[in-house]
């Protein structure tokens, strides 16, 4: 008789006595998150989660609260929106540069000298360092 899916998806998890991690020792992508197949290709702290808890929440991602991309236990995920999951994760980049207080040219990010883009407008970059690049793009534009 075949295996159900629960009973291959734990299978392919170890507990880890110390942290308390249960380890995903299936196949691990190159971001470090392992990857099921319970009918589609899923992430498998996601399948846990949902599996514990009930539906990820619109909007919602799955934040590790142990820091280790490779652990499914459900009692280590939480459903956090993208900005908590970005800035409560200090290694990640994001977060990094949401605590500059200059652009990578030393201008200082005042209300004056910040602009924000992309969706929401959740990135800022420098106007003086923006305004510089346009007149050196239009100057060779000129030029050709």
């Amino acid at each position: 008789m075949p295996k159900s899916v629960d009973e291959r998806f734990d299978e392919k998890v170890e507990p880890e006595p110390m942290s308390g991690c249960h380890l995903w020792m299936a196949f691990i992508n190159p971001d470090g998150y392992g990857t099921f197949r319970g009918g589609a290709s899923r992430l498998a702290h996601r399948f846990s989660y949902e599996r514990a808890h009930g539906p990820i929440p619109e909007g919602m991602v799955i934040d590790h609260v142990c820091r280790n991309r490779a652990c499914v236990n459900p009692d280590h995920l939480r459903a956090v929106t993208r900005w908590q999951n970005v800035h409560e994760n200090s290694d990640a980049a994001a977060h990094r540069n949401s605590l500059k207080t200059h652009c990578d040219n030393g201008h200082a990010f005042t209300p004056e000298n910040t602009y924000w883009q992309g969706p929401e407008r959740r990135w800022r970059a420098c106007e003086k360092c923006r305004q510089r690049n346009r007149e050196r793009y239009l100057e060779r534009k000129r030029e050709s």
